[in-house]
């Protein structure tokens, strides 16, 4: 998480006061406290959505769709 590219639009959305929502493959920090600290409100698993980080990765773009709906609607809006 330090020095990745996620490390920079947390610590700049938390500096701007503004929350982050997470879309990956699979979340290996479970550290509330840590997520909290970087602004993440939510973080959203495609694995999870999927049932397995394999499938998620094969077909990734339809996963993120999926979960892009589950959290703003068919739509997409928030």
């Amino acid at each position: 998480f330090y020095g990745k590219g996620p490390f920079y639009i947390c610590d700049t959305a938390r500096r701007q006061g503004k929350p982050v929502i997470f879309i990956c493959g699979l979340n290996e920090i479970k550290d509330k406290a840590l997520l909290s600290k970087y602004s993440i409100i939510k973080v959203v698993e495609t694995s999870l959505i999927a049932g397995g980080a394999d499938k998620s990765y094969k077909k990734a773009g339809f996963y993120i769709q999926a979960a892009l709906k589950d959290l703003f609607g068919e739509k997409g809006k928030i």
